[in-house]
């Protein structure tokens, strides 16, 4: 099948790895498509615009920016969970039992906030945005973010400051 234009592409393992467009999300294995991952539609549980994919231990992250949730899927295609959020993202990280949420839209007062999965609760990491910041994150989509050795790093879209933050 052909694909239109991918959003977004995460590595699963050494041999899958799956890729979103506008529209439908995909498993690929050894470079082949094999697995069309969930479905799009308005209901709970599927996607409408899924624009970022993201891979943390054999379990796949879809954020769909029109029903503003995460969903969760295993390598099978199989869905897990579902994470309503309520308010756009620039871009997300995995890491055991949260997601690293980098702010966009209307929720852009804190550069990032951090969602317990456990708790289906977010809480804003404290660092706040400047004006050029909330500019320069609507023109550009990802934010630079990273979660590694128990510390969150995001930068400022203005330049003026890379944080951390103990997870």
């Amino acid at each position: 099948e052909d694909i239109p234009f991918p959003t977004s592409i995460a590595v699963i393992n050494d041999s899958l790895m799956v890729l979103a467009t506008e529209k439908q999300v995909y498993i690929y294995n050894n470079g082949v498509q094999s697995i069309k991952v969930g479905y799009k539609g308005n209901a709970q549980y599927e996607y409408v615009m899924p624009m970022i994919v993201r891979s943390y231990n054999d379990m796949i992250y879809v954020w769909c920016a029109m029903t503003l949730k995460f969903l969760v899927y295993d390598t099978y295609g199989v869905l897990k969970d579902v994470y309503h959020y309520g308010e756009a993202v620039a871009d997300f990280r995995v890491a055991d039992s949260k997601i690293f949420i980098y702010n966009t839209g209307r929720n852009d007062k804190y550069m990032v906030s951090v969602y317990d999965m456990a708790e289906r609760k977010a809480t804003p990491v404290p660092v706040l945005s400047s004006a050029e910041h909330k500019k320069l994150i609507l023109m550009h989509s990802l934010g630079p973010l990273c979660v590694g050795d128990d510390v969150l790093t995001f930068a400022s879209k203005d330049g003026n400051g890379v944080y951390s933050y103990n997870i």
